[in-house]
């Protein structure tokens, strides 16, 4: 099937083309629209992303001080220190 044909039968090309006309601006717009929302959305979801990476950093840091004093009256001073060297490596 051939489109000009087609638009031969149904419209003249004049009104075709005062259509394309008013669309291709509108949809230049859009993407120029989508193309920024893309953008922010990738920024945000590196900002999200720091965050998260952040929140889990201080989260095991406390972690580690909650076990370190929960442990300091239960392990001999020589097995802390052991314990304690291994776990800033980690951290």
């Amino acid at each position: 099937m051939d489109i000009y044909a087609e638009i031969k039968r149904c419209a003249l090309y004049e009104d075709y083309h005062g259509l394309v006309n008013r669309v291709e601006p509108k949809l230049e717009i859009i993407q120029e629209q989508q193309t920024m929302f893309l953008k922010e959305h990738r920024d945000m979801t590196a900002v999200v992303n720091s965050f998260d990476m952040s929140l889990s950093t201080k989260a095991s840091k406390t972690d580690i001080i909650g076990l370190e004093k929960l442990l300091r009256g239960q392990v001999k001073d020589a097995d802390f220190l052991h314990f304690k060297e291994s776990t800033e490596k980690i951290i």
